[in-house]
């Protein structure tokens, strides 16, 4: 937190008792208050995203004539990961979408290294004969 009070001055109430202002631009929150105390900044960086390569994927009819997903997520990154979520979206040939899911596959605190997989399945109760095309991707942040 960086005291700004020099650049306003300090009997500057021109503000009133209390502004914030939120500017999220980018990858970068900048929160910036005034009050009795002065003016305040705060910067703090939002967590960069890493897109994860999917290998293996399998999205066949299961035994109720849903939807069976099967695969597994990969780092492919050279940097340590968290939070990985996998989402999938299914469409119909009007590209009108029928469902979506999206999950954890790593535990809370689980960190994964470069090159090391997580493994996935689910169903999901789209009926299989109305899907034309899907969508599934996978992401994490990096790991502190």
């Amino acid at each position: 937190m960086v005291n700004l009070r020099s650049f306003m001055g300090k009997n500057n109430r021109t503000f009133g008792s209390l502004l914030l202002i939120a500017i999220i631009a980018g990858s970068v929150s900048l929160i910036l208050s005034y009050g009795s105390a002065g003016v305040n900044l705060v910067i703090a960086a939002k967590e960069s995203k890493v897109s994860l390569k999917i290998d293996g994927l399998s999205v066949t009819k299961g035994p109720t004539s849903a939807v069976d997903v099967k695969g597994k997520v990969i780092n492919n990154s050279t940097k340590n990961v968290a939070d990985v979520e996998l989402n999938a979206a299914f469409y119909d040939n009007s590209s009108s979408l029928l469902g979506k899911t999206s999950m954890f596959l790593s535990n809370p605190s689980q960190v994964v290294k470069p090159g090391e997989t997580l493994d996935f399945s689910f169903p999901e109760t789209v009926t299989f004969a109305r899907i034309d095309h899907y969508n599934v991707n996978a992401t994490a942040n990096e790991a502190k």
